[in-house]
């Protein structure tokens, strides 16, 4: 699958949590908002550093770590 070439965004971070949190997203107390691109919300989570994505379609898990 390509990665989508548009530049990332930033969102206001209350709005992506809102969002993502309504997608399924737990704990958010233990991630950070990073950016939007291709039309996910991605997040880091502050200990593992493994990224998780949200899209329109629900949850995407990625396990990148930096």
């Amino acid at each position: 699958m390509a990665e989508s070439k548009e530049n990332p965004k930033v969102l206001d971070p209350g709005k992506a949590f809102d969002l993502a949190i309504k997608k399924g997203l737990e704990n958010p107390e233990e991630y950070m908002y990073m950016y939007t691109k291709g039309g996910k919300n991605y997040f880091k989570h502050i200990d593992t550093r493994k990224y998780v994505k949200f899209n329109d379609g629900g949850m995407v898990r990625k396990t990148r770590v930096y």
